[in-house]
């Protein structure tokens, strides 16, 4: 194919997934959520009721306050509140595109093509989660991913204390940030007192509480939002493509249950332990080369190791944990987007993780829009899938580290 007919194309595609995104936003918009009518209209409400930010003073919100502040300000503007709660999210899914387009071009360098970066834009603004999640649901997990994936930037960079900062601020929107955080701890453990940085994370959370806690409301109530957070739901999935998908919870006794949970919290740590020890083999041999020029082939190779690590956390740690959410798999759907992406040989993965993910919004969502009722489909299905996913691509991340120098030259992929 000659290569301005293949630039056309390529841009021919990026507009016509910019233009359908944004055409499933606007319509979007009229859909009042059943979080917004039992949550977020109350929320707005309180704060709306109270000036400043008095309403902190008596506990109106599971949410941490950085979200809240946001929330505060919309209560000044005129209009429906919905919308402009929509509206937030829809913005930062630019800047979440705009972050995912950045680390692309970091990992591939050369060989990233103007007509590519618009259709790297165009692939991730175009992911059915994020229109959902944000513009349809009127959610706000797309603040926090863009906060993940910056943070993720800054590794790919080394810039340590930034990569800590972005993640501080992730964590301080959404709980779900920790998805990335065995990852973050490989990176800190790697650097030559790196792990001094750790406090900076319970400092910036800390640091958000201060405005709220000056308006009178209590430090430690909201300090510890994120353990109220962890004891409101006790069922071992809420309609989350996870391994828990795959059992009968209907038919489990209370033992089974509790020995199921058990399973979850011990393999999830594994997961964890596997992700920090893979991730500190990454960044000791980038550290080892203290500063030597290592090519850009060299360079690209380890980019496209840290996004496939960070892919694997973002995926194994929720998949593997009981009492998670259908929305909890976001940043997976984001990062396995971005990875086939970086080599869109591995297309299989977001068709897997993002089809998982959109069906098991659907249970939820058709409260709000009928016609998703006709897409409710057993979800161990979906948990099943993503499972075999996991197992393929265990023997490549366990080998991730040993790969770096030993692999040949290739193009694109690990």
């Amino acid at each position: 194919m000659r290569p301005r007919l293949s630039q056309y194309i390529l841009y021919c595609t990026s507009f016509v997934l910019i233009g359908g995104a944004l055409y499933l936003r606007i319509i979007s918009y009229p859909v009042i959520s059943a979080d917004y009518v039992s949550s977020l209209s109350h929320w707005l409400d309180a704060l709306r009721g109270s000036p400043g930010l008095e309403a902190f003073a008596k506990p109106f919100s599971d949410y941490p306050p950085l979200y809240l502040y946001a929330l505060k300000g919309i209560s000044y503007l005129p209009g429906f509140d919905l919308y402009w709660i929509k509206t937030l999210s829809v913005v930062f899914d630019v800047v979440l595109a705009l972050t995912a387009v950045t680390i692309v071009t970091k990992t591939l360098g050369g060989r990233m093509t103007p007509p590519y970066r618009l259709l790297t834009f165009a692939v991730i603004f175009a992911i059915p989660t994020v229109i959902l999640n944000g513009a349809l649901w009127g959610q706000c997990d797309v603040i926090y991913a863009t906060c993940v994936l910056l943070s993720l930037y800054a590794m790919l960079t080394d810039r340590p204390v930034a990569a800590v900062c972005f993640f501080a601020l992730a964590f301080s929107l959404k709980l779900q940030s920790v998805f990335l955080a065995p990852v973050i701890c490989g990176y800190v453990l790697a650097k030559n007192g790196g792990w001094r940085l750790v406090i900076l994370v319970p400092l910036i959370f800390a640091a958000t509480l201060l405005p709220a806690a000056a308006a009178g409301g209590s430090f430690g109530y909201l300090f510890f939002t994120y353990f109220r957070q962890a004891g409101e739901f006790h069922q071992l999935s809420l309609s989350a493509p996870s391994i828990f998908s795959l059992v009968d919870l209907h038919a489990s006794t209370p033992s089974m249950y509790s020995s199921f949970a058990a399973i979850g919290y011990v393999i999830c740590l594994l997961v964890v332990s596997t992700v920090i020890i893979q991730s500190v083999r990454l960044f000791s041999w980038r550290q080892a080369q203290d500063g030597r020029t290592i090519g850009e082939e060299m360079e690209s190779r380890f980019n496209r190791r840290l996004v496939f690590v960070s892919l694997i956390s973002a995926l194994a740690v929720p998949f593997f944990l009981p009492h998670m959410h259908e929305r909890y798999f976001y940043l997976a759907d984001v990062l396995s987007t971005v990875y086939a992406l970086i080599d869109p040989r591995r297309f299989y993965i977001p068709l897997i993780v993002v089809t998982s993910s959109f069906f098991a919004y659907m249970s939820f969502l058709s409260s709000s829009v009928p016609f998703f009722g006709r897409l409710i489909i057993n979800l161990g299905i979906f948990g099943g899938s993503i499972f075999i996913l996991l197992v393929s691509l265990l023997p490549r991340f366990l080998s991730i580290g040993d790969r770096i120098l030993t692999a040949p030259p290739r193009p694109r992929g690990t």
